[in-house]
């Protein structure tokens, strides 16, 4: 309905883009005094996200990272404020403040899966893998509904090519989620690091069999059977390579460069 939080917060980030900017922080600040019985603390998040971009857009850096605290503060699931939280100091190499920042935001209370990956990543990215791995075990215990949580413990293992550990926790994010293609492709992608070949093949085609949408998986396949071909040299093989791509763009545009 004209005026509810969610709208006025969609309205404003459109006019923002517009650079009617003025307007856009009017219809923010009716969304964020709401009291917090007529606004749901996704849209509280969502709200402080846009003036935190309006911020970042006005060269304002404190004011963004102000807003984007409360935000995950509003709502600790909001993976677009956490991302914005960490960008910049991730690009800095900052990796030490932006952990900082996401332990701060947990001691407040705003814990959740997506704040434990960040801290992971954080961990992972300082070289510190063995803190890592005690973190986002100890998280996907307190968060056991989440795939995203072992997808990204697999990814750690992965990276001290701990194969076999990598897989288990792979495993255990499609336990949570049996169709989460994250799972799938690593799992695909992990049997071609260790030369099996063939077997990768199988998995990503018995994956489509199960999944046909599974943009992720059709892209799984393109990638090894562009591999393929450009090994062997076979025309046929890469032109399936392409269709792949083609079925994987048809399902995510976003997902084939």
């Amino acid at each position: 309905a004209p005026g509810a939080p969610n709208v006025n917060t969609s309205l404003a980030a459109i006019m923002a883009r517009k650079g009617q900017r003025d307007r856009a922080m009017k219809l923010l600040l009716q969304a964020l005094t709401l009291d917090s019985g007529r606004a749901r603390p996704q849209d509280r998040s969502a709200a402080f996200v846009v003036r935190a971009r309006i911020h970042q857009a006005e060269n304002r850096k404190e004011d963004a990272i102000a807003d984007l605290r409360s935000a995950a503060r509003a709502f600790p699931g909001n993976l677009e404020a956490l991302n914005m939280l960490s960008d910049e100091q991730f690009k800095a190499g900052r990796y030490d403040a932006a952990l900082e920042v996401f332990r701060t935001l947990e001691n407040t209370g705003a814990r959740s899966a997506e704040t434990a990956i960040k801290i992971g990543q954080c961990y992972a990215k300082m070289g510190r893998n063995k803190r890592a791995i005690d973190h986002l075990i100890d998280a996907t215990n307190k968060f056991p509904e989440s795939a995203a949580l072992q997808l990204e413990l697999g990814d750690v293992h992965l990276s001290k090519q701990d194969y076999e550990l990598a897989r288990s926790a792979y495993q255990a994010a499609l336990k949570v989620d049996p169709i989460y293609d994250p799972a799938h492709l690593k799992l695909g992608e992990l049997l071609v690091k260790e030369a099996k070949v063939d077997e990768a093949l199988s998995y990503f085609e018995s994956s489509l069999k199960k999944n046909p949408k599974g943009a992720l998986m059709h892209y799984g396949l393109a990638n090894l059977k562009k591999q393929i071909a450009s090994t062997s040299g076979e025309v046929t093989i890469l032109g399936e390579a392409e269709s792949a791509y083609r079925s994987a763009l048809k399902l995510n545009p976003g997902l084939v460069n």
